[in-house]
């Protein structure tokens, strides 16, 4: 062999390696490429998921704040609720007492209209016996005087 021909061979083999890292290099490019679409799909799949998480977060937001609107409402029926319930026992109290000064009035007035019906049948006793002694008495002085 000659020093051309090994020159040539060398140049071939050089060639040859230089094609295999041409092919190795636009393999390499095609990877990377590839993988830059794919961190591209990936980059926005974050994007989307930053957007939906802040969206959620902006609901939470308007959950905490019902919760705490809700909160405070019960709170304030709780407040009124035990100031009705103690307005209840009050009237309740204040009732009571009226019903029971009614109920001891209606004892009183039941005792006083018995007595009074008593006294009145007692008097109508000796208001008929008073009738009877004066239609006696009566017929008495008259039979005297056409005697």
């Amino acid at each position: 062999m000659n020093s051309e021909e090994r020159i040539f061979s060398i140049l071939t083999l050089i060639m040859d390696t230089v094609t295999s890292i041409e092919e190795k290099v636009t393999s390499i490019d095609m990877r990377l490429t590839s993988l830059e679409a794919r961190v591209a799909v990936i980059e926005s799949d974050i994007t989307e998921l930053k957007s939906r998480t802040a969206a959620i977060e902006g609901r939470v937001a308007a959950v905490e704040s019902d919760v705490a609107e809700t909160k405070r409402r019960v709170t304030a029926i709780e407040s009124d609720m035990a100031e009705i319930k103690n307005r209840v026992i009050f009237i309740e109290h204040d009732h009571g007492r009226k019903l029971q000064g009614i109920l001891d009035s209606h004892s009183l007035l039941y005792d006083v209209d018995n007595e009074v019906r008593s006294d009145i049948a007692s008097l109508k006793g000796s208001r008929d016996k008073h009738e009877m002694l004066l239609k006696y008495h009566s017929d008495f002085a008259a039979s005297q005087l056409q005697s």
